[in-house]
């Protein structure tokens, strides 16, 4: 007979943003969990509670019961932090991440749709219609030079929209693989320096290591953390280059001196090192850097509608070529 997959009991949203803020505020977790009880939260309260009573301490077999969107970053922070640390943490840079997500959709999503839109336009009708009315042109005369041209400027639409989509797909995969991805962010940053993927890992860089520095975890235990962060390949590669170079000796803040970073962070950085103020400084890095991304997405996003209404006006010449060639072939009669 066969065995019953056992149903995961998870915490939601809500009920794990609000212990990490209860703990934050001095409460321990047994308190916690009394002052949040509900029938929603029940079974895990239950359990973990059972575990407690038991003598395990949290760290050990809370992860589990962290949401989906919590429980990578819960994983990586609580091998080296405290509970309490951990979960903030996991809260403060899920948010960070859905922040960018949001804006990054806010800024591409309609002009990427419309860009798919319009290229799923050019090859229906250049695989459904074209192919109908040459039929019907056929249909009356024998001579479809004129409408040969038709067929050529459909033809480059055509390809240009496989090439669009080909190299979409293709970033797709190949972004997939880590190591792919390191290596396509190398080489962009070796010929486009500055360009907008290195102030988006420079800036994600910043805001996760500031966050760990801030719950008093050192330098060395800081890179620790995001060197194992999920799902981030180009910002753990950024925290073990920068490991690699304090392990050989470099000064931190040449160490940050990386062909990767920001330039403006690493002057930022410089001066930081130095200072009292340094979260201050980098949180206007943080500030400089947003604004600069939010200018450079929209420059893109810019692009991309213009490229779509090229596309569609291309298609509506082609229509009206189409419509013209009656026309044509009456005056030649």
């Amino acid at each position: 007979m066969r065995r019953k997959k056992r149903r995961r009991i998870s915490l939601d949203r809500i009920d794990y943003e609000s212990i990490s803020r209860l703990l934050q505020a001095g409460f321990s977790l047994p308190e916690t969990m009394r002052l949040l009880a509900s029938s929603r939260n029940r079974n895990a309260f239950r359990i973990i509670e059972h575990r407690l009573q038991k003598g395990q301490r949290p760290e050990e077999f809370f992860v589990p019961f962290a949401p989906s969107r919590y429980r990578r970053f819960l994983k990586s922070f609580i091998r080296i932090t405290s509970f309490r640390d951990s979960i903030a943490l996991s809260v403060k840079l899920a948010a960070y991440r859905d922040d960018n997500r949001s804006i990054i959709l806010k800024n591409m999503l309609y002009p990427g749709l419309l860009l798919a839109g319009t290229c799923a336009g050019v090859f229906l009708f250049s695989s459904v219609c074209l192919p109908s009315l040459r039929g019907i042109f056929s249909a009356y005369t024998d001579n479809t030079d004129s409408f040969r041209t038709v067929e050529v400027l459909t033809d480059c639409l055509l390809i240009l929209t496989v090439l669009i989509a080909v190299t979409a797909c293709a970033s797709f995969v190949l972004l997939r693989n880590d190591e792919r991805r390191i290596r396509l962010f190398l080489f962009l940053e070796k010929h486009l320096s500055g360009n907008l993927w290195t102030q988006s890992v420079s800036a994600e860089f910043i805001r996760y290591y500031l966050e760990c520095i801030r719950t008093g975890l050192s330098t060395k235990e800081t890179l620790a953390v995001i060197g194992g962060l999920p799902d981030r390949a180009l910002i753990r590669y950024a925290a073990k280059q920068i490991d690699n170079a304090l392990y050989s000796g470099t000064s931190f803040e040449n160490a940050v001196d990386q062909p990767f970073m920001d330039s403006l962070l690493v002057r930022l950085f410089r001066i930081a090192v130095y200072t009292s103020e340094s979260e201050e400084i980098l949180e206007s890095y943080l500030k400089i850097s947003a604004d600069r991304i939010a200018i450079r997405l929209k420059r893109l996003a810019g692009v991309m509608q213009a490229g779509a209404y090229i596309l569609i006006g291309a298609i509506l010449i082609i229509v009206y070529q189409v419509l013209l060639l009656p026309l044509s072939m009456l005056t030649q009669i």
